[in-house]
């Protein structure tokens, strides 16, 4: 028998100051979706920034206009930025490879400002050249205002186009991929471990990138490769680290399902997942969808702009078993949305 709970508690809808929780599951090797929820949402992408500054840097490898070994000049500006950075200081160099190993394993605020100066003049030109390069590869929701990721209300992206942007580096430079790998790396003598807990956790995990500012959310992207096998998977809008962790693993573990490892199983089996039937002004529409369901159900109560939005949602789910249910629903052309509490 099911259990109907109504909340009353009033949540904002998504805004410029709300999480957006987000992810996608994409097959590297076709660049096929193979899962996704809320892909097309606007998130701030924190320092998964600087995966575009990266795409850029080894497009202009590739193309001979930098060389990996090249000593970069650190401007003022440069060592003015926030945490997490080197502590670049004025008169100091740093390599190409340096400044690379910097934004994947530190990321490095300053680092970034570097390579971004070094390649474009200047950061604000350089965020032109990334948002430029950004609607060539496809990624038709994402605009950047600087290298580094720090909060901008005209810097956001989609899970969607991030998946992308780390299908774009895994495919356009196969050769520079392996930088993701490494874990750690030293500059000036001080060694500096990877954010990303995935390359040490999980199987086959071999890269990408972490992001957090407090407005975005803790955010990731991550592949892995099994069997000649790689999926990405990217996280967005999560309220813990643990939680994004948590969630990556379901993805690539998912992930590698659909794309024929039968034997993959899921480290843990959360049931905290929920599928959202729809929204509605009227209070007893949205009770209508949940009745007669068998599983748990609850309504989320949430301020629109034209008054209260009532969001019927099944509850206590897998991630697998809310994906099920999800898919059946969608094939009866109802609307059906996965979102974790």
């Amino acid at each position: 028998m099911k259990k109907l709970i109504l909340l009353f508690t009033i949540l904002f809808t998504f805004n410029a100051n709300a999480l957006e929780h987000s992810y996608v599951v994409l097959n590297a090797d076709t660049g096929d979706l193979l899962y996704k929820s809320a892909e097309s949402k606007n998130n701030y992408p924190a320092s998964l920034t600087k995966l575009m500054v990266l795409y850029i840097t080894f497009d202009a490898l590739e193309k001979g206009v930098i060389k990996e070994d090249q000593k970069l000049k650190v401007s003022y500006r440069a060592t003015q930025q926030p945490q997490t950075k080197l502590g670049l200081k004025i008169g100091d160099t740093i390599t190409v490879k340096e400044a690379i190993y910097a934004l994947i394993i530190k990321s490095a605020n300053d680092a970034a400002v570097v390579l971004s100066e070094n390649i474009g003049t200047t950061e604000n030109g350089f965020s032109d050249i990334m948002t430029a390069a950004a609607a060539q590869i496809g990624l038709q929701n994402t605009s950047f205002k600087n290298a580094s990721g720090l909060t901008d209300e005209n810097q956001y992206c989609t899970a969607y186009d991030m998946a992308m942007l780390g299908y774009a580096i895994y495919s356009h430079f196969p050769q520079y991929f392996k930088y993701f790998k490494t874990k750690e790396f030293k500059y000036k003598g001080k060694k500096y471990v990877t954010h990303n807990n995935i390359l040490n956790t999980y199987e086959g995990g071999n890269g990408m990138k972490t992001g957090y500012t407090d407005k975005s959310g803790y955010n990731l992207i991550a592949s892995a490769t099994r069997q000649g096998k790689t999926i990405i998977a990217v996280s967005l809008g999560n309220k813990t680290a643990k939680k994004r962790d948590k969630e990556v693993v379901i993805l690539l573990d998912y992930g590698f399902q659909k794309v024929g490892l039968k034997n993959q199983k899921y480290k843990k089996i959360d049931q905290d997942y929920k599928v959202q039937l729809g929204a509605f002004y009227n209070k007893d529409q949205a009770l209508k969808v949940v009745e007669g369901l068998s599983a748990q159900s609850q309504v989320m109560v949430s301020q629109g702009e034209k008054g209260i939005i009532y969001k019927p949602q099944l509850v206590n789910l897998t991630f697998e078993k809310a994906n099920q249910i999800c898919e059946n629903i969608k094939k009866k052309n109802k609307d059906c949305l996965v979102v974790r509490e």
